[in-house]
């Protein structure tokens, strides 16, 4: 609260062009006094408030910056919201949320980065001009993850809009691939620091690996994508070397999914179905997550609950998979095979 009223008080003379003396005067006060009121060093006594309120024409409760302690709560529970709607899939609701706050805070970053990050969880392409604007806004914020989730949405908007030198100027921006943490960090922190890293590195090395092998100028053979999403599924058995997945279920499902479509591009029909019945029990675990608090070496200090991921859709896995089966042609050598059909069966939704 004192630094609230350090700062209204120097925004208040700031507007109204007076002075310490001015104010001092009125108040009969020294100036020594305003002067260490607006340095935060002290208070006015409380019987001064009435007197310095009605002099720049404002309530008590703004000099206290009541006002503002109200639109900080207000946007820390529409940051709270917001997350839980993530989480749910309900974009189409965060969206409307955000909108609502954009009318009462037009300027305020957590409502910018929150619209920006619904507009393209919809649709890049059709809310392009609102993610760019959005994010121009934030790319000069003092919070990296700000700053940082406007670079990526500059970055992919302009890409889908075919604006490609556009997109590498700013994909340029992201920061260098080296961690300089792990050097100055110390004790707990620094484990604690390397452990999530290494966590992290697992989602980081299925996305480049899946972007790889789906370049047409790569040109790898279905032999040599089985093999690589192979070694991603081992890498990830290699960290979490107690079962304790957690989160991870999900991507080990979706692994196993890749792995069982090139396993029938190969024309080995019953390694893809073991592939597809080890996807279904990843799936089911992962549908069951709630939080995990890891017990493998090289994460033992992770907790993470499912409510931290969040979720473009209301759609369940068992519902998207469920389409992906039915609908990929790819599959249908093994349509008619008995444990095909009793797998769809259980992940009918």
């Amino acid at each position: 609260m004192e630094l609230y009223i350090a700062d209204t008080l120097k925004a208040l003379r700031a507007s109204r062009g007076n002075t310490q003396e001015d104010l001092a005067n009125h108040l009969c006060v020294s100036i020594q006094a305003v002067s260490k009121w607006e340095r935060g060093e002290g208070l006015p006594d409380i019987t001064m408030l009435p007197g310095i309120a009605a002099y720049y024409d404002v309530t008590v409760d703004t000099l206290l910056g009541c006002d503002r302690l109200k639109k900080e709560e207000e946007l820390r529970t529409f940051e709270k919201e917001c997350h839980k709607l993530l989480n749910q899939g309900k974009s189409e609701e965060k969206l409307s949320l955000c909108r609502e706050m954009q009318k009462k805070y037009p300027h305020e970053e957590v409502v910018l980065y929150h619209l920006m990050s619904s507009l393209a969880n919809i649709s890049r392409k059709r809310y392009a001009d609102e993610i760019l604007v959005a994010a121009e806004k934030l790319i000069t914020s003092q919070n990296p993850n700000y700053r940082h989730g406007a670079i990526l949405n500059l970055c992919f908007t302009h890409k889908i809009l075919g604006n490609t030198d556009q997109a590498k100027k700013y994909a340029e921006m992201f920061p260098a691939n080296r961690d300089y943490l792990q050097f100055v960090l110390e004790g707990e922190e620094l484990a604690l620091h390397c452990q999530k890293s290494i966590w992290y590195l697992c989602d980081n090395l299925g996305v480049t690996l899946k972007t790889l092998l789906n370049c047409k100028e790569a040109k790898y053979t279905a032999n040599e994508c089985h093999e690589s999403y192979q070694m991603l599924y081992d890498f990830y058995h290699m960290i979490f070397k107690n079962g304790d997945f957690g989160f991870w279920e999900d991507r080990l499902g979706r692994i196993c999914f890749h792995l069982a479509e090139y396993s029938i591009a190969e024309n080995n029909l019953d390694r893809a179905m073991n592939e597809l019945e080890e996807m279904l029990t990843h799936l089911e675990k992962a549908q069951a997550y709630v939080n995990i608090h890891h017990t493998s070496p090289l994460v033992n200090r992770i907790y993470h609950e499912a409510k931290m991921v969040g979720k473009s859709s209301e759609e369940t896995l068992f519902e998207e998979f469920s389409k992906r089966l039915s609908q990929n042609p790819i599959f249908d050598p093994i349509r008619e095979h008995p444990r095909f059909l009793a797998l769809t069966k259980k992940i009918k939704p």
